[in-house]
C-alpha cells in the first residue's frame, strides 16, 4: 500500500469527498462535456463507478460504500482528458503500481482517495509525475476506462 498520512486537519466538504473538493466548483473542463466543473463530475463519477471498472485485485475491497475503491487509474485518465492538468502517482510499497491522481492549476484533486479511509490521505509529498500517455498500457486498465467512460455517456457527461 501507499505511505499515508493521519488525516488530522484536512477535512471533506458536507457533499463532495475527495483531496481537493474546495475547488470543486473552480476548476472548469477544458473541452465541452456534460459537466461545469470537477465537483459535478465527481457526483457523475458515484454513479460511474462499479465493481467492473474497479481494478481486479481491488475488486475484493469495492462497494457501494466504498466505490472509489480500485478506481484510481482510469479516474485520473478520465480527468485529464476533459480537465488537463497533470497525472501524479504514489508508488506502491510493493512496486505493483502507482495510485494516481490530478493536479490542475497547481491544484492536487484526487477523486478516489475516499479508498483510504476518512482517517487518512496519500502522502502526496512522495508522488512522482506519471506518463499520461503510458497511463492505461498494461491489464485491463484501457477497457476498464472504456466502460467508465461509457458509463459516463449514459449519465450526459462524457461526450467525447
Amino acid at each position: 500500500m501507499i505511505k499515508l498520512i493521519e488525516n488530522t486537519d484536512y477535512r471533506y466538504g458536507e457533499k463532495y469527498r475527495f483531496y481537493g473538493w474546495e475547488y470543486a466548483d473552480e476548476i472548469k473542463p477544458s473541452v465541452p462535456c456534460g459537466v461545469e466543473n470537477i465537483g459535478q463530475l465527481y457526483m457523475g463519477l458515484l454513479e460511474a463507478w462499479s465493481v467492473e471498472t474497479c481494478s481486479v485485485r481491488f475488486r475484493p475491497d469495492w462497494s457501494a460504500d466504498n466505490p472509489t475503491a480500485g478506481q484510481c487509474t482510469i479516474t485520473a485518465a478520465v480527468v485529464r482528458e476533459l480537465f488537463g492538468g497533470e497525472i501524479r502517482g504514489l508508488p506502491l510499497r510493493d512496486g505493483s503500481g502507482v495510485h494516481s491522481y490530478n493536479v490542475i492549476g497547481g491544484k492536487i484533486v484526487d477523486l478516489a482517495c475516499e479508498q483510504f479511509g476518512k482517517n487518512a490521505l496519500p502522502d502526496f509529498s512522495v508522488s512522482v509525475e506519471v506518463d499520461a500517455d503510458r497511463l492505461l498500457i498494461g491489464g485491463d486498465k484501457l477497457s476498464r476506462c472504456e466502460l467508465l467512460k461509457e458509463n459516463l455517456k449514459n449519465l450526459g457527461i462524457y461526450k467525447r
